[in-house]
């Protein structure tokens, strides 16, 4: 499966619900919705330097991480339409996490936390968000109920060397530098 986008792509996320692919590049700042067969569903420009993409199935959002300079968010939120409906930096203390375009790759992992990758450290930062369950299973009471999806997150990160989330007062321990 790959679309003609015209330029390498940086980003790809995955809507078991839809069963269609997401991609996007920070060299043109649009994201393709494409099929299995490789037909573009729509391309929306966003103005974001995308690095990455995540998609929870159970809100029907997609988080883009932003390739950006220190003062850009790094993570935004869209709604169905590919429009912004949030955004927020990951940082430790209020300190970024991120050094100015170090942000490339993201991923939703089965939690619903959000796993970002700094390509100059070469680690990945783990973030918490207050999004639904992403479980397919899930995906279709979630929007029947009408869940209000506020987004927020927590990064913790303990003396810059092990990377970890906290989860209901446990730790999890993701990698290190």
């Amino acid at each position: 499966i790959c679309p003609a986008f015209g330029t390498s792509e940086r980003g790809l996320a995955y809507d078991p619900v839809t069963d269609t692919f997401y991609a996007g590049s920070w060299n043109d700042a649009r994201i393709v919705q494409f099929d299995r067969s490789g037909a573009v569903l729509r391309a929306v420009q966003t103005g974001l330097s995308i690095s990455g993409l995540a998609y929870n199935p159970a809100t029907g959002h997609l988080f883009v991480l932003n390739n950006g300079d220190v003062g850009q968010a790094d993570i935004f939120v869209l709604d169905s339409a590919l429009s912004v409906i949030g955004q927020f930096d990951l940082t430790d203390g209020g300190a970024p996490l991120f050094a100015p375009f170090a942000q490339a790759g993201l991923e939703l992992d089965c939690a619903g936390h959000l796993v970002a990758v700094d390509q100059q450290g070469h680690v990945g930062f783990g973030a918490r968000s207050s999004e639904a369950h992403p479980d397919q299973r899930r995906a279709l009471r979630y929007r029947e109920a009408g869940h209000d999806h506020r987004v927020r997150a927590e990064v913790v990160v303990v003396e810059h060397q092990v990377i970890v989330i906290e989860e209901q007062g446990q730790t999890r321990v993701l990698g290190t530098r």
